[in-house]
């Protein structure tokens, strides 16, 4: 049976991977319960737009460190410094409850430690306050692993990435063992967009081109001739 939330989370994965073309004004919609419509406005090299449009979504989990107040730019030496080597400096996005951008914390990720392939499930669900969280589960492999990981990083926050954008980077509380955590401190929106985003990456739903047009802008004319 398809799962609709997933289908959605795909939705906003190719908004994404659109938006970071350029491309104006694209459509993007949901056509029953099992395709999507996109319409991508001027773009030219049709082939290379399907690929990126049907790629399956990577997710990743990567260890992370805070940046110190006051810290927010930071120099190669000083990343280096207090996150290894190899890390970066990235932002986190922060959203109002209208789900609009409102500001960035800038995070230090370090290394990924897990994919999305060890996750089972993702659903949505309420805390003993009745406040939103998600909530995940790991198959057996995985459920050992995020034992690990969340053991050495009591304290710290851990990124959630999906295509190379990090969707959440909550902070580790205990160590979590049993398979199953859960995401707090999110407002209803937040929640919705995490789990739909969860499960795109973790149970990507296999894609298939059904039909491919490409319409000149002499449509357009003919359309507004018409109406007149």
């Amino acid at each position: 049976k398809l799962d609709v939330t997933a289908l959605e989370g795909s939705i906003k994965v190719i908004r994404q991977r659109v938006d970071g073309r350029g491309v104006a004004e694209p459509l993007i919609q949901r056509k029953g319960n099992s395709q999507i419509i996109v319409e991508l406005p001027g773009v030219k090299d049709i082939h290379r737009a399907i690929s990126i449009i049907g790629q399956t979504a990577l997710l990743q989990f990567v260890e992370a460190e805070r940046v110190p107040e006051g810290m927010g730019d930071l120099t190669p030496e000083q990343i280096a410094v207090l996150a290894g080597p190899d890390a970066r400096l990235e932002q986190v996005p922060i959203h109002n409850q209208k789900g609009e951008l409102v500001s960035q914390q800038p995070i230090l990720l370090k290394q990924q430690v897990m994919t999305g392939s060890y996750l089972s499930k993702v659903w949505p669900g309420t805390d003993q306050y009745g406040r939103p969280i998600c909530n995940i589960s790991f198959n057996p492999e995985g459920a050992k692993l995020f034992f690990e990981i969340t053991q050495r990083n009591i304290g710290k926050p851990l990124a959630i990435l999906l295509d190379g954008r990090i969707i959440s980077a909550p902070t580790v509380q205990t160590a979590i063992g049993g398979g199953e955590a859960y995401i707090e401190g999110l407002t209803l929106n937040e929640m919705k967009d995490l789990v739909n985003l969860l499960k795109a990456g973790a149970l990507p739903i296999p894609m298939e081109m059904v039909e491919s047009k490409i319409v000149g802008p002499s449509l357009g004319r003919d359309a507004i001739a018409r109406s007149q």
